[in-house]
Order: C-alpha cells, then sequence, then structure tokens
C-alpha cells in the first residue's frame, strides 16, 4: 500500500516547488534590472488551449474608424493547458509584470505613452518579452507558458518521422537540427531519443545529424548544460546549445565550439520552432478596397495596470512598405489577395528563415507547431490583432501563408493541413531543389494532417479526466503517446487499481512499457514521476528497480515518508534487513507521527518480514 495520501495513495505535491537556490536565483534576477540590445529570437507560447482566437474581436473593417482601440486583458482568458504547478514561479512572474509596469510608467499614476508612430516590429514589447525571458528563464514555464502540446512525446516522434522522412528524400549525409526557442529543452531530449530510435531501426540511413538547442535566455543554455538528462548528450556532441537572435547570421555552439556560417555550411538544416514565430516582431498591413494601410500601435500603460492598452493608428501606404525585396513582395501579394482584411507580416520571422537558409548549402526544412491561419481566405474580412500576454511576453497568431509564400519564393513547398486542427496547426516547410519530397508528403499527410497533436492532446485529457478508465486503454493512450512520462502520470491511478486483476499479457505489457516512459521522462517539473514509475514496479514484482526509482525521487524531490517506506519493503524482499531498517529509521525521523513508519520499523527491529501493504 503507497502512504502518500489515504485517500488517493499519493503523496501530496512537494512542498518545494523550487529548489531553494532556484527560489533565491530567480528572484535576485527578477529584482535586477535589465537592458538587452538587439532582436529577439525566443519560445513563447499560447495561455492556453480553449482561449479566444486574437482575430476574433474588434469592430467590422468595413466601418471602422481610423483609430481602433482595443484594452487587453490582465492575463490568460482562461485555464491554461497546463495549470500553473509552481506557486513560487506564479508569483515571479507576477512580480516581473510588476516590476515593469512600474519602470515603464516612471512611478507616474498618469497615462504613459510607450509606444506611437512607429511600426509593431519596432515597439518597446519585444524588449519587455527579452527582459521576461532573460530575467524569469525556464520559470516561465511553470508560471504563466503552458507547452505540454508542442513539448509532448507524441509531437516529438512526428516531428522525428519528418525529419526521417526528408533525410530519405534527399539523400542527406550531414543534418544540422536547430530548434528555436527551446525553453527548458523537453521537446529537443524527447525528439533526440526518437530520432535515435528511428536510426537503430535503419530508418535514418547513413546521415549524421546533431541537435542545436537555442534561446536568447542564458539562464535556459546553463539548464540545459548541467540537467542531467541533457548534459550526457551535449557532452558526446550528439545535442549542442547556443544562444541565437533574430538577426544574428551566425551560432556558435557551445560544446563543440564551431560556429555556422554561410561560408561554414551544413549540407541540410531542419529548423523547429514551435510556439516561436508567433512572439516574433511583426507588422501589420490592412487593405480597404482597394487601398493598403499600414497600421501602428499606439500602446500606454497606467501604474497600477498590469498590461498595456493598444489603440491602432492606420496609415495610407503610398510608396513601397520595405526596402528588403522580400518583405515588399509579402506586402504586394497580400495586399491583392486578402479583402478587406488585416494580415500581418513576420518581418524578424523571415529574417531568421533567411540567416539559416544560408546555413544550408543543399536544403532547408522548417517544422512548425502554432495558433494562426493556415489559408488566405481566413484573412478576408478580419480586424486587427490583439496581443496575448503571458505575464511578461506576447503573441499573435502566425501567418502562415506568409510563410508558405517565403518558401515558394525559394522553389520550396509548403505542407498545411487540410482540415481545421484545434489549438495548434502542424506545418512543414521545405526548400531542397527539385526534390519532390514524396516520402515527406506521405509522412504528413498520415502523422500530422490526419491526426493532429492537437487532437491528440484533447483525447488524451478526456481520458485522463475520466472516473474509470480500463487498463487495456490506457496502455493503447500509452504506445499512443510514444510513452510519454506526463500521459503516464496523468493516468497511473487508474492503472494502479487496475493492476490487481490485471492478466499476465496487460502484466506483461506493462512491464514492457515502464522502461520506455523511463526513458522519456525530463526532470523540469513538479510531479514526481519517478515515484510513481517505482510504485508500479514494486506492485509488479521487481523490487531493484522499484529502488532504482525510489532512490531518483528522493535524488530530486527531496526525502518523503512514503518513498523511504516503501524503500525498505523493497530492501526486504531483496534480503537487505540492514538497509531496510535504516530507510524506515529515516522515514519515523522524517514524521515522528507516522504510525506507518513507526509499525514498519518495531517489525525489522524483531526481525519479523512486514506483512504486505
Amino acid at each position: 500500500m503507497d502512504y502518500r495520501s489515504t485517500k488517493t495513495g499519493e503523496k501530496s505535491a512537494p512542498s518545494l516547488a523550487l529548489r531553494p537556490v532556484q527560489r533565491l536565483t530567480a528572484a535576485i534576477a527578477v529584482n535586477q534590472s535589465a537592458t538587452v540590445a538587439g532582436s529577439v529570437f525566443l519560445q513563447a507560447s499560447v495561455a492556453n488551449a480553449t482561449r479566444c482566437h486574437p482575430f476574433d474581436s474588434g469592430a467590422n473593417l468595413s466601418t471602422a474608424p481610423a483609430l481602433v482601440t482595443y484594452s487587453l486583458p490582465v492575463g490568460p482568458t482562461s485555464t491554461p493547458t497546463v495549470a500553473p504547478v509552481a506557486a513560487p514561479a506564479a508569483a515571479l512572474c507576477s512580480a516581473f509584470r510588476k516590476k515593469t509596469s512600474r519602470v515603464n510608467s516612471l512611478s507616474s499614476q498618469h497615462l504613459n505613452l510607450l509606444d506611437s508612430g512607429r511600426r509593431l516590429s519596432a515597439a518597446s514589447i519585444w524588449q519587455r518579452q527579452t527582459e521576461f525571458y532573460e530575467s524569469v528563464g525556464i520559470d516561465a514555464w511553470r508560471g504563466s507558458v503552458p507547452s505540454r502540446i508542442t513539448t509532448s512525446s507524441y509531437i516529438a516522434r512526428t516531428y522525428a518521422r519528418c525529419i526521417a522522412a526528408y533525410i530519405a528524400d534527399t539523400g542527406a549525409q550531414q543534418v544540422l537540427i536547430v530548434e528555436g526557442g527551446a525553453g527548458h529543452g523537453r521537446f529537443g531530449y524527447l525528439c533526440i531519443q526518437h530520432l535515435q530510435e528511428l536510426q537503430q531501426a535503419g530508418l535514418m540511413g547513413d546521415a549524421q545529424w546533431q541537435y542545436v538547442l537555442t534561446d536568447i535566455a542564458e539562464r535556459n543554455i546553463t539548464f540545459w548544460q548541467e540537467h542531467e538528462g541533457l548534459a550526457p548528450l551535449i557532452q558526446s556532441e550528439v545535442a549542442d546549445v547556443a544562444r541565437f537572435a533574430a538577426g544574428d547570421s551566425d551560432l556558435t555552439l557551445r560544446q563543440t565550439r564551431r560556429t555556422v556560417t554561410a561560408d561554414n555550411a551544413s549540407q541540410h538544416v531542419v529548423v523547429i520552432g514551435n510556439y516561436f514565430f508567433d512572439s516574433l516582431p511583426i507588422d501589420v498591413f490592412r487593405t480597404e478596397g482597394d487601398q493598403l494601410l499600414e497600421c501602428l500601435p499606439r500602446i500606454t500603460q497606467t501604474a497600477d495596470s498590469d498590461e498595456p492598452d493598444w489603440e491602432w493608428e492606420q496609415r495610407p501606404v503610398t510608396d513601397t512598405a520595405y526596402a528588403d525585396a522580400s518583405l515588399e513582395h509579402l506586402v504586394q501579394h497580400f495586399s491583392h489577395h486578402v479583402r478587406d482584411g488585416c494580415f500581418t507580416i513576420p518581418t524578424a520571422g523571415c529574417r531568421v528563415l533567411s540567416d539559416v537558409r544560408s546555413w544550408a548549402t543543399d536544403g532547408m526544412l522548417l517544422l512548425a507547431a502554432d495558433k494562426g491561419y493556415r489559408h488566405m481566405d481566413e484573412l478576408h474580412n478580419r480586424p486587427l490583432p490583439t496581443a496575448i500576454p503571458h505575464g511578461g511576453c506576447y503573441s499573435f497568431s502566425v501567418n502562415f501563408p506568409a510563410i508558405a509564400e517565403w518558401f515558394q519564393q525559394q522553389q520550396g513547398q509548403a505542407f498545411v493541413s487540410a482540415h481545421d486542427a484545434p489549438v495548434v496547426h502542424v506545418t512543414a516547410f521545405a526548400a531542397a531543389g527539385d526534390c519532390p519530397l514524396q516520402n515527406l508528403r506521405r509522412e504528413y499527410h498520415h502523422g500530422v494532417s490526419d491526426f493532429n497533436p492537437g487532437e491528440f492532446h484533447q483525447l488524451s485529457r478526456r481520458w485522463q479526466d475520466d472516473s474509470e478508465v480500463a487498463l487495456s486503454r490506457c496502455l493503447s493512450l500509452l504506445r499512443l503517446s510514444g510513452h510519454d512520462a506526463l500521459v503516464f502520470y496523468h493516468l497511473r491511478r487508474h492503472i494502479r487499481r487496475a493492476l490487481p486483476t490485471a492478466d499476465s499479457a496487460q502484466r506483461r505489457a506493462l512491464t514492457a512499457a515502464l522502461p520506455l516512459i523511463e526513458r522519456r521522462y525530463f526532470h523540469w517539473g513538479t510531479d514526481d514521476i519517478p515515484f510513481a514509475i517505482g510504485h508500479l514496479w514494486e506492485k509488479l514484482g521487481h523490487p531493484s528497480d522499484a529502488v532504482r526509482l525510489y532512490e531518483l525521487s528522493l535524488r530530486l524531490f527531496e526525502d518523503h515518508p512514503t518513498t523511504l517506506c516503501n524503500l525498505a519493503r523493497c530492501h526486504v524482499q531483496m534480503d537487505r534487513p540492514d538497509a531496510a531498517l535504516e530507510f524506515a529509521a529515516r522515514a519515523l525521523q522524517l514524521k515522528p507521527d507516522s504510525s506507518t513508519a513507526a509499525g514498519l520499523l518495531q517489525q525489522l527491529e524483531r526481525g519479523a518480514r512486514p506483512t504486505a501493504m
């Protein structure tokens, strides 16, 4: 029996959502002022799975005045897809908002003008966003920025299969895989695993590949280098890390000390941008009849407000909008195809794509998951956009047709789902010369278009929330998920309840699944997944495996009397009475009023074998 809770059989959430040192350094960072120059290359994500679409509000464009006003919400509009699991992290995000609000208002109680008369791509919100990520680091994903859909094992496996298909199509021998805005690093960790498994299965050909995690925040890079899952991959040079910002023309890898440039390029480059393009600087334009208007934000904020208010000033475009030919082409393209609607130009995103394309001698593949628009007709009659705040950073819906048009100018191809998927769109774009990319087309059709990662997320959440789920369904969902450790954690109670009546085939299937779930575990949250895996190993009669996971739980989540008692019983089963006594004594010392620990210790001291619990 598991005494972590008298009702659920689990311990309560760890009292220390963040380690003391983490809390201290994060608090120090939030209270330091930061000045960061340059443009932004970072990850952001939607605040939740069910919030309103950012373009779904506002006046009808045909009757809109020259100045349209929107008032931003203070925070996310509904419950996030991944509920904040660390109160200290949420407090850090709140502290950052209050800090920047005070700085921006200069302690004035009157309206403070932050931006006016310049395009959105030049607005100060991008500087504030950079400061947020550099100050908060990975704690952003413990507080206001969710990431579960785009860092799951399901989407990592989907991307790995698309990369393998691209390699098969192009015959690539050298591939550099670059993840933009990698955040806490879980996606990269899982994608590398799936790529390795495909390679072991002989599905990657002879290609030599390396996976590079990039971000603008140095704190995130340090986290990857010290993470016990990622550090071995980095040290073996399977993976590498780099800081990168939009506008940088090269990429310096920290481990291999290689600098990737146009003159020192790879044969092929794969770019991964999950919840990435939605948070890069953009510009806003609008068509009204035959007239093209540029939309300039007027952003104001008061001292008592966490988030600013936005207005849009609309001016006719009388000359070319950009000196850059590729950006000007996009403006002209959309101005001729969008009827009385608003469209955005991904200025920073196109700059990133141009730079990365120069790093590849033969071809480039982009895999991106984000909220946004898939087809041109979705932009007709669209109102002006609303920025979605995430506690210190912002995001906008992505204009995927603009990215597709950029690739078509590179003689490339676009792969966009035929149906409107929930939450996020998963897209693929490739520029690989005259290669028809039939394998990639087939893999995208079957692996993405038929069943989107957002749809998998909805399905898995539905099963996880059911009061009763049969063990056979749990096992099926785990296989479908790519043995995702978070999916397992949310199914653990169903599995545990069903185990006593499981047949031999189900027990064998679970025994085969647990090592894969353990392999998929990426430590950064507060869910004690090692304990949950160890508990099932104990119930399956594998005490040595249970001991390994319980000890990992103690190391990552500190001592807990339940874990210590379970360890004592496992050591009894392994005929290690001295170790059993030690763990039982530690449990009682940690919780002197624990009847479970006291009874277990008494039995062990008498030399009796503890009764099954």
